[in-house]
């Protein structure tokens, strides 16, 4: 199953940096495992439904479709970079269909880029880089181009690697 992991880093301003000492000082932990466990809070608050049955998630990305989606499922979790662990987030999946259409869309790069900037712009965890992991499903109607003996798929200028 393919899977987009959004990383991030420590808070960018002061406010985020000394709130996160005070969190690593009154918890008794390092900052780095402060700055794991308060992206994880935050992240099981915006994952949670709100009344009307919307995540931030949804709300984020309402204005591009205009309409509600059925996202992948989204977790929190950490990454090691250079012997240091730093937050990121989990798409279980790189498509989620539109509500009223039923129309399949593929969480795009730039999809990927503008979630990472309203976490980092709202919240103050510094976005730093995506990955994809694992093959995608192709959709229908969807071109299966062989690249070295390998089938893959193109969307937004770039061939991902596809389970056939």
């Amino acid at each position: 199953m393919a899977k987009i992991h959004l990383h991030f880093g420590q808070p960018l301003l002061d406010h985020g940096i000394e709130s996160l000492e005070r969190w690593a000082y009154n918890h008794e932990i390092s900052i780095e495992t402060a700055n794991i466990n308060s992206f994880k809070t935050v992240m099981s608050i915006l994952i949670k439904e709100n009344a009307d049955g919307d995540t931030y998630f949804d709300l984020c990305l309402y204005p591009l479709f205009d309409e509600k989606l059925a996202l992948p499922r989204i977790t929190a979790g950490h990454y090691e970079y250079k012997r240091a662990r730093y937050p990121k987030i989990t798409i279980h999946g790189d498509h989620f269909k539109g509500l009223e259409t039923k129309k399949d869309y593929f969480i795009t790069d730039e999809i990927i880029n503008q979630l990472g900037k309203h976490i980092e712009d709202d919240f103050d965890f510094d976005f730093v880089e995506s990955k994809r992991v694992g093959k995608t499903v192709p959709k229908n109607n969807e071109v299966i181009y062989l690249l070295n003996g390998t089938p893959h798929i193109y969307h937004s200028e770039k061939f991902i690697e596809v389970k056939v």
